[in-house]
């Protein structure tokens, strides 16, 4: 049986949070949770949302439509792992700038352009995305004091919109007595929708800096740094149930089937010293280790000469290669996993490849 929780974010409460080795916090009223801003990349705001908790009931839910919905799992779970400052195609890329101790601005860079997140600090270090690479998980964790973890971001790189789930909201009113040092571990994708977290507690101990570890250990005695004495906090699967955001770039071309084969290198079955390599647009020809070389190319339906083809006027099955720089034109007489053959148009001979 699964227990399930709820948040709500209270955007009217204004507080102001002083942390050792951290600025002042300042929460802003009415502030756009996870809005973006289309620009380079700048300073921004140090703000944060500090929800009211109700234990009874707890909804979390954005103001941009992101919503939560965070459920109890009894086993571990194995999923979907990659981590990195890129997503998994690479075409996404976070940009982190430090602000003061460890605290981060961030942004993410397009194909297009680099979007700012306002209103969010993050740690630099700790990413996991989901398979499509819409979504990221950010940890953030304090390096400076070692305090362990401080919650986790979900970060939408497509609208750049986000919700923020605090180390209040993840210990969720369980009495950790002294243990105040969360660690959140084992996140993993189980879907394009769905994570899972787990979420232990234990004792404080060294952070690097005299003054905090001698409060620590006048606060905790022989418990400091004790790392025998761990709780289970929380085990949860975190789904995202309603996003109705709003991409900032364009649509993705998607690639045809005849250009998802032609992508990679292939070797003329001729000759195996020659080469032939397909990008998305250019094609580079290499003897031995040697680029002998490079064209740019369109998938087409037609071949022509004196044409001017390009890929708005392509189908999705192709049939000519033709080359933009050099009138050059190739049919495709059969293209697989593993075997290419093209007929060079104007020559009438016949070249084979395999990968």
């Amino acid at each position: 049986m699964r227990k399930r929780f709820y948040f709500i974010i209270i955007t009217s409460l204004s507080i102001l949070i002083s942390c050792a080795g951290t600025p002042s916090i300042i929460e802003q009223e009415n502030h756009d949770t996870g809005a973006i801003q289309n620009e380079e990349l700048t300073e921004v705001l140090i703000s944060r949302e500090q929800p009211q908790i109700d234990n009874k009931e707890l909804i979390f839910r954005a103001e941009n439509g992101l919503e939560l919905d965070i459920s109890e799992m009894e086993d571990i779970a194995f999923g979907f792992v990659h981590t990195g400052m890129y997503s998994p195609e690479g075409d996404v890329q976070l940009i982190t700038k430090d602000l003061d101790h460890g605290l981060h601005s961030l942004a993410f860079r397009t194909n297009l352009k680099t979007h700012s997140v306002k209103d969010i600090i993050v740690s630099p270090k700790s990413y996991s995305w989901s398979s499509s690479g819409k979504y990221v998980v950010i940890h953030n964790i304090d390096y400076y004091a070692d305090d362990g973890s401080t919650g986790i971001v979900v970060l939408n790189v497509q609208s750049g919109h986000y919700i923020e789930i605090t180390r209040d909201q993840l210990i969720n009113g369980v009495d950790l007595g002294k243990r105040d040092k969360l660690n959140i571990y084992n996140i993993v994708w189980l879907d394009s929708n769905r994570f899972s977290l787990i979420i232990s507690a234990g004792y404080l101990g060294e952070s690097g800096h005299p003054g905090i570890n001698y409060n620590r250990k006048a606060d905790l005695g022989e418990n400091f740094g004790n790392k025998g004495d761990i709780i289970l906090v929380a085990n949860w699967e975190v789904e995202i149930v309603n996003d109705e955001s709003t991409s900032l770039d364009p649509p993705k071309e998607e690639k045809s089937e005849t250009l998802k084969l032609l992508l990679g290198k292939w070797q003329s079955m001729d000759d195996t010293n020659s080469y032939v390599m397909f990008t998305e647009k250019e094609i580079i020809y290499s003897y031995g280790l040697e680029v002998t070389g490079q064209e740019t190319y369109v998938l087409s339906d037609s071949c022509m000469d004196t044409a001017v083809i390009n890929e708005e006027n392509s189908s999705d099955s192709p049939q000519y290669i033709y080359m933009e720089t050099s009138d050059t034109c190739f049919y495709i007489i059969d293209l697989a996993q593993q075997y290419l053959a093209l007929s060079f148009i104007g020559r009438g001979n016949t070249l084979t490849y395999v990968k």
